[in-house]
């Protein structure tokens, strides 16, 4: 049998067939179609942010380049700067942030929401995740939320310096929130971070003026109790005594007057370090939503469901060109 009577013998077969291989094709399309719609929708929530960095002025010429001269305070050079990737998944931020409250009234904490969502989707041969009851054991709660969490972060650094965050979620709330949380997060731990030294600084150095206050105001009460017993006794008994007092009144006075410009300072030079964290894109709507299309997976499944059933009606000509050829060779 030659190559043109197999093809019209698998065409008359086709063309006889052709209701059931029709019905045959749709409905195993309709199914794929049918699958596929059932697939849950992710949502995305993005936000772009600037680096993080500490707000150092540079030039003479700027306001605070002009108050640092004055407490002087000298000029710092280029800020750190962190991974922000690194960050977002470190124990430290990712604990915290599923552990925290979240607005949804339904939920007390976040992990139980996160938990909630990635159940909420499961195919009927996954097995659903259960959180423990017992309070001694609700670290694991958090290993186990965080866990599901880590899988729906993407941190993307771009050329121009800024920084995308974007976390998916079944719930497009709960990824706009988490997106949030991990927003507020970063930012406080910068904060932390680099006033941490000013505001240890500031502590003692306020510690200091208290205490010279306190020992300034004794002296002076000492000064001011000879003055008045010289009135009853001799200018000799009292003047020496009241010398000394003086001579220390006058340099804790001048100790307390340094610590003073040092508090200022001190206080100048946690408000300089305070770091700049702009959010160039807040999370939220729009969404960035992925789903498949069931319409072009049903053209396909339509399509091989046709040229399979064809083929699988014309298979005793196939079958009779195998025998034929066995029979001669």
């Amino acid at each position: 049998m030659n190559v043109l009577d197999l093809i019209l013998r698998v065409k008359q077969i086709t063309i006889k067939r052709l209701p059931i291989i029709l019905v045959g094709s749709v409905i195993f399309s309709a199914l794929a179609a049918f699958y596929i719609a059932q697939k849950p929708t992710w949502y995305t929530a993005s936000s772009t942010i600037f680096p993080l960095s500490a707000n150092y002025a540079r030039g003479s010429s700027s306001p605070i380049s002009m108050l640092q001269q004055q407490f002087g305070i000298e000029g710092e050079g280029d800020a750190q700067v962190f991974d922000i990737k690194e960050l977002i998944t470190s124990k430290r931020l990712s604990f915290k942030v599923v552990n925290s409250n979240p607005d949804n009234k339904k939920y007390d904490k976040l992990f139980k929401w996160i938990v909630d969502d990635h159940n909420s989707e499961l195919g009927w041969r996954q097995k659903k995740v259960e959180l423990t009851k017992n309070k001694k054991d609700s670290m694991s709660n958090l290993i186990t939320a965080r866990g599901i969490l880590l899988g729906r972060i993407q941190v993307e650094d771009a050329e121009n310096g800024y920084t995308t965050v974007k976390v998916k979620a079944y719930d497009k709330e709960l990824a706009r929130e988490l997106n949030d949380r991990f927003l507020t997060a970063l930012s406080e731990f910068y904060i932390d971070f680099v006033t941490e030294k000013p505001r240890s600084d500031l502590n003692r150095i306020q510690t200091m003026r208290d205490s010279l206050s306190i020992e300034l105001d004794n002296v002076e009460r000492a000064i001011a109790g000879l003055i008045d017993r010289s009135e009853f006794a001799s200018k000799a008994y009292v003047g020496l005594p009241q010398i000394k007092l003086r001579r220390k009144q006058q340099e804790i006075q001048a100790v307390y007057s340094t610590t003073l410009n040092a508090l200022q300072n001190a206080r100048f030079k946690l408000l300089s370090e305070s770091p700049i964290f702009q959010i160039l894109d807040y999370p939220g709507e729009p969404y960035d939503i992925e789903k498949k299309s069931w319409k072009p997976v049903a053209v396909i499944v339509f399509l091989v469901s046709f040229i399979l059933l064809c083929l699988w009606f014309s298979r005793k000509v196939f079958l009779e060109i195998i025998i034929e050829e066995l029979k001669k060779a």
